[in-house]
């Protein structure tokens, strides 16, 4: 298995993105807990940060582990994570 440097800990980021992405869908099918519409600009906005902040943790973990060169390191992050890093919106 390959990384480990973070106990594999990188992929709860994930999970908590995908339970806000499921929390969302939830409250706009009114089940659960309702959001208005600013609170779900605000998850999306989570949503995106932290699917950028797993791609990094996990491109480094990589990294840590000695499973990726730097090299290699430099080229997924500019093709992995900048394009999510391009979606920021300017403020927030």
């Amino acid at each position: 298995m390959s990384g480990g440097a973070f106990d594999y800990k990188n992929h709860f980021i994930e999970d908590i993105a995908c339970d806000i992405e499921l929390r969302i869908q939830n409250s706009q099918r009114k089940r659960g807990i309702v959001f208005s519409d600013s609170v779900e600009d605000k998850f999306q906005l989570a949503v995106l940060y932290l699917r950028a902040a797993g791609k990094m943790a996990h491109e480094i973990d990589y990294l840590l582990s000695s499973d990726t060169s730097e090299r290699s390191f430099m080229e997924r992050w500019k093709e992995d994570v900048e394009p999510l890093i391009d979606k920021f919106p300017n403020r927030y």
